[in-house]
């Protein structure tokens, strides 16, 4: 569809569209560091997670290590906008914290055997989390206690 003209691919049963593809719908099916078709990728998974912060890096080429509770992931935070905050010490956490962010998980056919990527394309939210204990205090109480 990258040729001029060509804009919309339908695959149709008995004069039914049963699949339709949009020029817009390409970057779906496209690697995002190439730009190319990724003969290798086996499945790609988008969705909205929430994942705790375990450990940070500040250095351009370091992963994030993340979790969902049972299962840790390094991660690649591509979302310019959140990471320019972060660099102008407008975003503040720290481990614990969490983050809601849009989660793609890429897994690639390797010479080794499978290979999951881990991807944040973007931080929608970054949420603190209460002490154990200050949550029970306040589950009890209603207010905090020092």
């Amino acid at each position: 569809m990258s040729a001029p003209g060509i804009n919309k691919l339908e695959i149709r049963e008995n004069d039914q569209v049963v699949e339709s593809i949009e020029k817009d719908d390409i970057e779906s099916f496209l690697g995002l560091e190439t730009g190319i078709l990724d003969p290798d990728l086996i499945e790609q998974n988008d969705r909205i997670a929430s994942l705790e912060i375990v450990r940070l890096s500040f250095k351009g080429e370091n992963k994030w290590t993340l979790t969902e509770g049972t299962t840790s992931f390094n991660v690649d935070i591509v979302d310019e906008a959140f990471l320019e905050k972060v660099n102008r010490d407008e975003k503040f956490f720290k481990k614990g914290d969490v983050l809601r962010v849009k989660f793609i998980t890429r897994t690639r056919r390797t010479k080794d055997g499978l290979k999951s990527e881990y991807i944040v394309s973007e931080v929608f939210e970054v949420s603190g989390c209460l002490r154990a204990n200050t949550a029970a205090k306040l589950q009890m109480t209603g207010r905090p206690h020092g």
